[in-house]
C-alpha cells in the first residue's frame, strides 16, 4: 500500500513512494507470492481505506503498510505486514536512515522490509493451510501443507509430505512447485 508521509516535508513524498516501488518490485521477484502493481497500489494514495476493503478490492490476503517521519537529516521509516482477512497486524518494524544519499537509502530500506515480509507471509501460509480440512484444500494449499511437513525432516512427515504432493500434482499437474 502506498506509505503515509508523516512529515512536514512534501518533497519527502519521493522518497516514500520510492520505497514503496522498490518494495513492490522485490516482492513480486517471489514466485510464491502474489504481488499486486504499483497502478492498483498507487491508486489507493490519500484514500481513508482498510486491508480488508483492499483485499475485497484486489483479491489480496496480505498487505505492507506504512509511514514515513522526517527530523532533520533523518528518517523514521515503519512497515507493518498486515493480514488484510483477519485485520491483524503480523508484525511492524522501524527503519532509520540519514538523507545523505537518497538511493542508498531507498535500497536498505527496501531491502530490510523484504527481507522481514516475504518469509512471515510464507510462514503465515503454512500455518493457515496446515490447519484447513484436507478436503478443502487446492492444488497450492497441499503444496503449502507439504512444505510444513518436509522441513520437519523426519521419515513420518517426509513421507506425509510427499504423498500432499502427489496429490497437488494430481488436482494440478502445471503446479511446478509441486
Amino acid at each position: 500500500m502506498p506509505f503515509a508521509n508523516l512529515s512536514n516535508d512534501p518533497e519527502q513524498e519521493v522518497l516514500v513512494d520510492g520505497i514503496v516501488e522498490d518494495v513492490i518490485g522485490a516482492l513480486s521477484r517471489f514466485t510464491s507470492l502474489f504481488v499486486i502493481n504499483r497502478g492498483s497500489t498507487f491508486s489507493y494514495k490519500g484514500q481513508a481505506t482498510t486491508a480488508a476493503q483492499v483485499s475485497k478490492d484486489v483479491g489480496v490476503r496480505y498487505t505492507v503498510e506504512g509511514s514515513l517521519r522526517k527530523s532533520g537529516n533523518r528518517v523514521r521509516i515503519t512497515a507493518q505486514l498486515v493480514d488484510a482477512v483477519n485485520n491483524a497486524s503480523l508484525f511492524s518494524e522501524q527503519f532509520d536512515g540519514v538523507l545523505d544519499d537518497v538511493f542508498a537509502l531507498q535500497d536498505q530500506i527496501t531491502e530490510k522490509i523484504v527481507l522481514a515480509v516475504a518469509p512471515e507471509i510464507d510462514a503465515q501460509e503454512r500455518q493457515r493451510v496446515r490447519r484447513l480440512p484436507v478436503a478443502d484444500l487446492s492444488a497450492w494449499g497441499l503444496y503449502q501443507r507439504s512444505l510444513w511437513h518436509t522441513d520437519r525432516l523426519n521419515r513420518e512427515d517426509f513421507t506425509i509430505g510427499l504423498s500432499l504432493l502427489e496429490e497437488a500434482v494430481a488436482r494440478e499437474p502445471g503446479l511446478a512447485a509441486a
